[in-house]
């Protein structure tokens, strides 16, 4: 998890975008 957390860190809102996607 620490990897995926870094990752959406570093994209940023763009991430947390691709994350809900992801999970819907």
């Amino acid at each position: 998890m620490a990897r995926i957390n870094s990752y959406l860190s570093k994209i940023g809102a763009a991430g947390s975008d691709i994350w809900r996607r992801n999970m819907q």
